[in-house]
């Protein structure tokens, strides 16, 4: 949600990142509503100190579940659905495979050939897409067949170590190896919000308070 919001506003929310222009972001989730999510990211606005009006504007769309029906995107009736707003959308966030497109969840490179047939799909082309997805027991890869894998140029596996979360990267394309390094930030409260904070600058603050 922190990469949705900075992408609608191209503000620097994620230290070291931002959208280089304010982009249209479409939200597909298939566990929580609406309205839950909209009230996750007005407390990333009050962290931020952004206006919870940038939540209305036209960058920002959401496919959710609801009371009678869960978006889908293992059927290709329900992934139709969708298409209009696939098109209008730059950025695209998926949250989560178990739920979306549960057949990944099975251990074999047959389950994954459709998924990637639609990352692959001219419906995507040109446009940024983020899946969220679950990882096994050991908390190394993700659950379910590696093939979901194939048609990705990133993949990273988040940790949480008491308040530290570290984004690994475990797949890159197109990057060279000095580019890719861990990622580590920590989640504050502030403004009776929450904001994302640097492991650096958290550092830097407690000693300095010190």
């Amino acid at each position: 949600l922190m990469l949705a919001l900075s992408c609608i506003t191209a503000q620097e929310l994620i230290p070291g990142w931002r959208a280089e222009k304010a982009r249209k972001v479409l939200v597909i989730d298939g566990e929580m509503p609406r309205s839950s999510l909209k009230k996750r990211l007005g407390e990333l606005c009050l962290g931020s100190q952004l206006s919870e009006t940038c939540l209305n504007g036209d960058n920002l769309r959401f496919a959710t579940r609801t009371l009678h029906q869960t978006p889908s995107l293992e059927s290709a009736a329900r992934r139709k659905k969708l298409f209009p707003h696939i098109a209008w959308a730059d950025v695209i966030i998926i949250d989560n495979l178990s739920s979306l497109w549960p057949s990944v969840l099975q251990n074999n490179i047959e389950a994954s050939r459709d998924f990637n047939a639609f990352i692959r799909s001219p419906e995507l082309c040109e446009k940024a897409v983020i899946f969220v997805d679950h990882t096994n027991k050991t908390g190394n890869f993700s659950i379910g067949t590696s093939g979901k894998e194939h048609a990705l140029d990133l993949v990273w596996t988040l940790k949480k170590s008491d308040s530290v979360l570290t984004l690994k990267t475990t797949k890159h394309r197109n990057l060279s190896d000095e580019s890719v390094r861990d990622i580590q930030y920590s989640m504050v409260a502030k403004n009776d919000g929450l904001v994302f904070k640097s492991t650096d600058d958290i550092a830097e603050k407690k000693s300095y308070q010190e």
